[in-house]
């Protein structure tokens, strides 16, 4: 399920598509309330999609349109999507991981006003829980560190570990964070060597975490690095072939994991997320 982004305008769309691996064809899904880019969609124990935030802006949704706070789920049994509860803030470049428990933690991001954005401070640190048998939103726990653009990952233990982003421009935290479902709260679990926005986050079969690539201040960092949450702390950096920002990272079957597309090449400006 491919769910809004931005088209070939450069403007948010409501749309949403199915791609068939059988056939490897796309046809036209039901289309959203609202047109959204940069939100989350998470997939939920009952089979639907918990699609939540994003801005109805143009390309990045840097320089014009707002972000939301609303939320929707697309049921795949009738094709359709349903308004659900709203967060409690509105959110653009969030996390929203499915825990152990069903539910889907949102953390980080940044709020869009009116095509504002925000020059100093943008990263959030609040989170909140949503729950798929009521369909609210409930306040849990805050990040040490302010910060959009990051990644979460669902570690073996159930916590969740967020690495990387950005509280603004010049600011992109090191400190690696873990939440605890069963205290709420957000604890330091590690510094990264690089800073990094635009990275990937990819669980490992030994239960660590590939942290790649991404930039650092305005350089794009080629390097990855590896959590260990046996120890809470990462592993010396790892070379990569090539630099690359906004990519994508998947789990082969064999163990390894491929990065592929994004921004490479030599570091012309600060790309952000």
């Amino acid at each position: 399920l491919l769910i809004g982004g931005v088209d070939e305008k450069a403007q948010a769309v409501a749309t949403a598509e199915l791609f068939d691996p059988g056939t490897a064809t796309f046809a036209p899904a039901a289309t959203m309330g609202r047109a959204r880019s940069h939100h989350t969609a998470t997939l939920l124990r009952s089979g639907r999609v918990l699609v939540a935030g994003g801005g109805d802006g143009g390309f990045a949704a840097l320089f014009q349109g707002q972000s939301t706070s609303t939320a929707e789920v697309y049921d795949p049994e009738t094709n359709a999507f349903a308004p659900t509860g709203s967060m409690a803030i509105t959110r653009w470049a969030h996390v929203a991981p499915l825990l152990a428990t069903g539910e889907v933690l949102v953390t980080a991001g940044t709020q869009l006003e009116g095509g504002s954005f925000p020059a100093s401070d943008a990263g959030m640190t609040a989170a909140e829980l949503y729950d798929e048998s009521t369909g609210a939103w409930s306040t849990s726990g805050s990040m040490k560190k302010a910060r959009h653009g990051a990644s979460a990952t669902l570690l073996p233990s159930g916590q969740v570990l967020v690495v990387g982003g950005e509280r603004n421009l010049s600011d992109r935290p090191v400190e690696a964070e873990v939440y605890d479902r069963a205290t709420g709260t957000f604890t330091i679990a590690g510094s990264l060597a690089h800073g990094r926005v635009g990275h990937t986050a990819t669980l490992l079969p030994s239960g660590k975490v590939l942290v790649a690539s991404g930039l650092e201040t305005t350089q794009l960092t080629a390097t990855a690095e590896i959590y260990d949450p046996v120890v809470g702390a990462f592993e010396a950096p790892i070379p990569l072939v090539q630099p690359r920002a906004s990519h994508a990272a998947a789990l082969l079957p064999t163990g390894k994991v491929l990065l592929s597309g994004g921004h490479g090449g030599p570091p012309a400006q600060d790309l952000g997320v």
